[in-house]
């Protein structure tokens, strides 16, 4: 038994001896970064001590442990705190870094949220002007018809007319009313014809 512990304390003398070798090659302006705790400091920063033997220890429950070994674990966890050497910020303020944690998911939260208004927004915008061409194409597509609606009517009333007065030039050579018949070919012409307006024919023809 006395060979055992003296073989116990010699390792954790090696072992105290290569942190302090450790503890000398670390930068000074680091040391007490955050801060400076001791033994005494053990209850106060259980919280980042049980996260860091959880974590870094793998020792999930310190529960166990006798209190000798928790002031063993204590104590290294307490070298790297005053030296600013752990490697996550909760082991120096857990509740600080749980605060930390929880805005930066509330930001992304917000900053996701932000931008799903903004994506329907875009949708919506993008729906109602595909809508509005549409409208715009049906509207000019009914226009169109229409004037072409217009023109074939027209068309076939001056159609309508020139037969007409074709009919009433040969009535009038038949009868020999010369001055009526040079009058009807006038207005036969092609060109003349073409110039004629609407309301002009519509009150020759009346």
């Amino acid at each position: 038994d006395k060979k055992k512990k003296h073989k116990k304390e010699k390792k954790h003398k090696h072992k105290k001896e290569a942190r302090k070798a450790l503890l000398g090659a670390v930068d000074q302006n680091e040391y007490g970064k955050y801060g400076v705790i001791k033994l005494e400091h053990f209850y106060k920063k259980a919280r980042e001590f049980e996260a860091w033997l959880a974590e870094v220890k793998q020792i999930p429950d310190m529960a166990g442990m006798s209190k000798h070994d928790q002031h063993e674990h204590f104590k290294e966890f307490m070298e790297d705190y005053n030296t600013a050497t752990h490697r996550h910020p909760k082991y120096y303020d857990y509740e600080k870094w749980e605060m930390d944690e929880y805005r930066r998911k509330q930001r992304a939260a917000a900053r996701q949220a932000d931008e799903v208004p903004t994506e329907f927004n875009d949708e919506e915008a993008l729906r109602r002007e595909r809508k509005r061409r549409a409208e715009l194409e049906q509207r000019q597509e009914f226009q169109a018809m229409m004037r072409d609606f217009k023109l074939s009517k027209e068309k076939r009333a001056e159609h309508q007319q020139y037969q007409l007065w074709q009919a009433e030039m040969e009535a009038a050579y038949k009868r020999g009313d010369s001055a009526t018949v040079e009058r009807l070919k006038a207005k036969l012409d092609p060109e003349t014809f073409k110039r004629m307006t609407r309301k002009e024919l519509e009150d020759d023809g009346s």
